[in-house]
């Protein structure tokens, strides 16, 4: 009975070792990669030098201005970034979906590729959807990849007119 309660009593033991011994590893990991990223200074993966810097440091050298590198606060930086970078960005998204559809919308005005027709017959519209034209008017029609799938249908306006 004794020998049970010591192998229990080690295997405890070994398990609160081995703990230990993985958070110290995890601890200089994670050091290590501050250490990295330039959030801590390059001594402040290893404790002893961290320790030792601070003990050799002279009394009140922060309050006084000692001669220390200039630290950046990432989260003010992060903050600008985001704060500016944020409308920056959908200002530029925004921006190329209009000019896209600028694009597309040449041909309404004549200055990029269009099709000129002149209608032959008379057409009463059904609906505001439609266009209502006479015999003779001259119309402006789309590009065939600005035309709508539907079929039947073409895409058209008035040279002289301003709707669709």
């Amino acid at each position: 009975l004794l020998f049970l309660h010591e192998f229990r009593f080690s295997l405890q033991l070994t398990s609160i070792v081995l703990s230990l011994s993985l958070f110290k590893f995890l601890q200089k990991l994670w050091r290590y990669f501050l250490v990295l990223l330039r959030l801590k200074p390059a001594n402040y993966a290893s404790a002893a030098e961290l320790a030792w810097g601070e003990v050799k440091e002279p009394f009140g050298s922060d309050v006084l201005g000692g001669s220390s590198p200039p630290i950046i606060n990432w989260p003010a930086v992060m903050f600008w970034v985001v704060a500016l970078g944020g409308p920056w960005l959908i200002y530029k998204a925004i921006s190329q979906m209009v000019r896209s559809v600028e694009e597309r919308r040449k041909w309404a005005t004549g200055t990029g590729a269009h099709y000129t027709a002149q209608a032959l017959y008379d057409f009463q519209a059904a609906n505001d959807q439609e266009l209502s034209f006479m015999n003779g008017e001259i119309l402006r029609v789309a590009p065939k990849e600005e035309q709508p799938r539907v079929r039947g249908w073409l895409l058209a306006r008035f040279v002289d007119w301003k709707s669709f």
